[in-house]
């Protein structure tokens, strides 16, 4: 082992002491990029090759409440991490990250569906301003505008989240707890 893996070993080592002490449970998985579920925290194992990058990971889900609070959603949509972009490059390479995105989505770790708050926020603003214009536009009325749009939104949620399922099926399932040290 060179120096340099030595030194990223470490540095993810003491990443997961991180979390550990603070009371999660540490999920690495083959899908979305990272997630906080309350008791445990999900990051894809990708970050292992970006440990800067997912040490802000890390610092950003520590961050959140454990449960939800609304809090929660004004952390995501105010946190830096976000609006730097640097996750981009990893949704080239690793497309499954896509999930991450998704409002809802199966958690294999905690065998439960997990709601992304902060992406129906940013999906609920997103349709705001389209369905003015279109109301004004094509007059169905605002409600039918918003069934309409929440529709779209829930089918192409499903077909996302079927098509990660086919992949992880096809490639296998990587969730593995990393134990305490």
């Amino acid at each position: 082992m060179d120096i340099q893996s030595y030194k990223v070993d470490k540095e993810i080592e003491e990443q997961n002491n991180m979390i550990s002490s603070a009371g999660y449970d540490l999920y690495e998985v083959n899908y979305g990029i990272a997630a906080n579920y309350g008791d445990c925290i999900e990051l894809h194992k990708c970050l292992r090759d970006v440990p800067g990058f997912r040490k802000q990971i890390i610092n950003h889900e520590l961050e959140h409440t454990k449960g939800f609070h609304p809090k929660d959603i004004v952390h995501d949509v105010t946190d830096s991490h976000l609006r730097n972009l640097k996750f981009l490059p990893m949704l080239k390479t690793n497309p499954e990250t896509a999930i991450n995105f998704m409002p809802l989505k199966w958690v294999y770790s905690i065998k439960k569906i997990g709601i992304n708050w902060g992406s129906i926020f940013y999906l609920g603003i997103g349709f705001i301003i389209p369905s003015i214009l279109m109301n004004m536009i094509i007059k169905i009325g605002l409600f039918n505008w918003y069934l309409y749009f929440w529709n779209f939104t829930g089918l192409i949620n499903l077909v996302v989240v079927l098509l990660l399922h086919l992949y992880i099926k096809k490639n296998g399932l990587y969730c593995k707890k990393i134990e305490k040290k």
